[in-house]
Formats: C-alpha cells, sequence, structure tokens
C-alpha cells in the first residue's frame, strides 16, 4: 500500500479485465513500488538492454504524480503478459 503523501490526487483510470492475479485497474506507483520495479528492470535488461538511472526516473515520475503501475497479488510491480494484456475471452 502506498503512502498518501507520495504524490497528488489523480482520478482513476478505467481499464480492461486483466486476468485473475493483477489488479484490474492500474494505480499511481509510490515509493514502496520502486524496489519492485528495480526487480523487473533487472530480469528485462537481458532483453532489452540497460536502463541507466531508471530509479531516479521512476522516483521522479512517484514525485510528479505520472508514474502509473499494475500490481499483483503480493502488491509487487505486476510482470508478464497478465499485467499487459487483456485475458482471453471465456479464460
Amino acid at each position: 500500500m502506498c503512502c498518501p503523501t507520495d504524490h497528488a490526487f489523480v482520478p482513476s483510470l478505467e481499464a480492461p479485465a486483466y486476468s485473475s492475479d493483477v489488479s484490474p485497474e492500474p494505480r499511481l506507483a509510490c515509493s514502496q513500488d520502486v524496489q519492485s520495479w528495480l526487480d523487473v528492470v533487472l530480469e528485462v535488461e537481458g532483453l532489452f538492454g540497460p536502463m541507466p538511472d531508471f530509479e531516479g526516473h521512476i522516483r521522479r515520475g512517484v514525485r510528479r504524480g505520472t508514474a502509473l503501475v499494475v500490481v499483483g497479488d503480493d502488491d509487487r510491480v505486476a510482470e508478464g503478459p497478465g499485467a499487459a494484456a487483456p485475458s482471453e475471452p471465456g479464460a
């Protein structure tokens, strides 16, 4: 759960239905999400290359109230297909 002082209020965003292991709607990222984001970055750097100063960028986005995140049931940044794509019809 995020600290309410991390960012200004931004209305919730409407999102498509996602798989059951992730939150159905993105929310504003907060300071508690930074380490989880960095864990994801470490996993994908082999595919996308180095991401210099990613931590600085995410912290700046949190302060500005412009960083969005989708989290899983464990309250960590969601990764993989369930985080980016609606679930299959009838699934």
